[in-house]
């Protein structure tokens, strides 16, 4: 069997990342290659702006370029490859659907089948101007039940109802990315290979315990922030507002009149996100803006404050989300920060002084090897080694639960009612109705023991030869069954025992028959 071999591939405002990894027996995730194409030239500066392309033929080029470059390092093809999206406009939009179940025919436990009806009846849903990017399950109910199930599949129920978190965005960002794969030589991508770049964030950065006890992701990226509410394993909320790390550049670069280049320099060599750590007699002399003009001095203490304001600008946005969703004091282990607009010293304190939570760097090496840590500890990378982690692992993990228990056949057989016969006989015949009077209510009965004799076979011609007989496939015995294996009510068992006497008798009940009910 061919080996499983994942690429990630992340389409930023700055840059294109890629990386391809494949499975241990470990179940470790082994990094093969990476690359990192940045689009540098002023030229290309605007070809992604807050998530979304536009110049697909420019960026198809960057992408062919960064996957060749990771595929030479890896040494190896990828046979699947899963995409990030990216919007300022992310809609997270609660739903709830219900499906009824019928107990005869489906049985009376809930199945894998039934979770799959709900979910499709929710992805229908139509949206205006909008491409639903993913549905996401929360709890399930069944029968009216006010308690809400995690494990929903073999509980027992006939009406069951979900609740999903749909995620939405303008179809305009997600065309013109599948047309610069297109164009990049990756086309017919599989739709569920399309995944928002920050729900590929949380696969590589937050732990299982912090997907558990509850956790909020902040992507700080060049052109948008992107906040994820993961609590009891579920990705809970989705929001995103297209305020980043371009946002601060370009308040350096009005408030120390300075060109770009310099104020992007300035942010990452000397930046700090706090001022008080930085002295008043702390100056830089950077280029200006035109070379024939002596190099300006500029105040670090300046630029910390300009930096400061504005990270606090984006703590304030997501204390704002968190409160909207309503998670504020549901949330144990506190807020992520990741993504390139991370890397600024001290943004923890700020965040914790806004928000009042604990707040920490994460690192995308959740589920990888440490062969590489300038990989998988480098904060560009975090989408790019999620996608390829989701290459392995569901975004929801009782998907891999439920396919598990699909995979294996249960060794029980569903009971199969049978037609209640009224005649008896010792050796196999071929019943026939009966004119008489006595076959009328539709039982099979002669004039003797109430059964109709076998016809006399007609004469056979010696020359003919015999037809063979296939013979009938080996059927397994049937299994023993329990009382406590069926849970099923008394209504149902009467409905199953007599439904084809209702049949037979055109859907009539028989005299003074009433169904219990327990």
């Amino acid at each position: 069997m061919e080996k499983k071999i994942v690429c990630g591939i992340d389409v930023g405002t700055t840059k294109v990342c890629v990386v391809i990894g494949q499975q241990d027996h470990d179940e470790k995730l082994d990094v093969r290659g990476v690359s990192r194409v940045e689009f540098k030239d002023k030229k290309f500066k605007n070809l992604v702006t807050k998530g979304a392309i536009l110049n697909p033929d420019f960026v198809s080029k960057f992408i062919k370029k960064a996957l060749a470059e990771a595929i030479e390092q890896a040494g190896v093809t990828p046979n699947q490859y899963f995409i990030s999206v990216a919007s300022h406009q992310v809609a997270c939009i609660p739903k709830i659907s219900d499906i009824s179940r019928d107990y005869v025919s489906e049985g009376d436990e809930v199945r894998h089948d039934d979770l799959q009806r709900l979910l499709g009846s929710v992805g229908r849903t139509k949206i205006d101007g909008s491409a639903i990017l993913h549905v996401l399950p929360q709890e399930y109910s069944v029968d009216g039940d006010s308690e809400e199930h995690y494990h929903i599949v073999g509980v027992t129920g006939t009406h069951l109802r979900g609740k999903f978190q749909v995620i939405t965005m303008p179809l305009k960002p997600l065309s013109t990315l599948l047309k610069s794969l297109d164009w990049a030589g990756l086309s017919n991508i599989p739709p569920k290979h399309v995944y928002l770049a920050s729900l590929a964030s949380t696969m590589a950065v937050l732990s299982d315990e912090e997907k558990e006890h509850g956790a909020i992701l902040v992507d700080i990226g060049a052109g948008k922030t992107d906040v994820v509410i993961v609590q009891g394993e579920l990705v809970r909320y989705v929001a995103s507002f297209p305020v980043g790390g371009k946002a601060i550049t370009k308040d350096i670069e009005i408030g120390c009149d300075v060109s770009e280049n310099v104020a992007e320099d300035l942010k990452l060599r000397f930046g700090t996100a706090t001022h008080k750590e930085v002295r008043l007699n702390e100056v830089v002399a950077v280029p200006n803006v035109l070379e024939s003009l002596p190099p300006k001095n500029v105040s670090l203490k300046n630029v910390a404050v300009i930096i400061e304001a504005r990270v606090k600008d984006i703590a304030t946005f997501v204390a704002a989300v968190v409160r909207h969703a309503g998670y504020e004091r549901k949330i144990k282990t506190g807020i992520v920060l990741t993504g390139g607009g991370a890397r600024l010293d001290s943004i923890q304190e700020v965040f914790r002084s806004v928000t009042g939570m604990h707040v920490q760097v994460g690192r995308p090496n959740q589920g990888f090897n440490k062969q590489k840590p300038e990989t998988t500890n480098n904060l560009s990378y975090a989408t790019a080694l999620g996608l390829v982690r989701l290459g392995f692992r569901s975004l929801d993990p009782r998907d891999e639960l439920y396919e598990s228990l699909v995979s294996v056949p249960s060794p029980i057989q569903a009971p199969v009612p049978t037609r209640p016969h009224t005649y008896t006989t010792s050796q196999h015949h071929s019943p026939m109705p009966s004119n008489g009077s006595n076959g009328s209510n539709g039982s099979y009965t002669n004039g003797n023991n109430g059964h109709t004799p076998r016809p006399p076979e007609p004469p056979r011609n010696p020359e003919t030869k015999e037809p063979t007989k296939e013979p009938e496939p080996q059927t397994e015995p049937e299994q023993e069954w329990k009382w406590w294996r069926l849970r099923m009510d008394l209504n149902s068992w009467y409905k199953a025992i007599f439904r084809d006497e209702f049949e037979s008798r055109n859907g009539q009940r028989p005299d003074g028959w009433e169904p219990k009910t327990v």
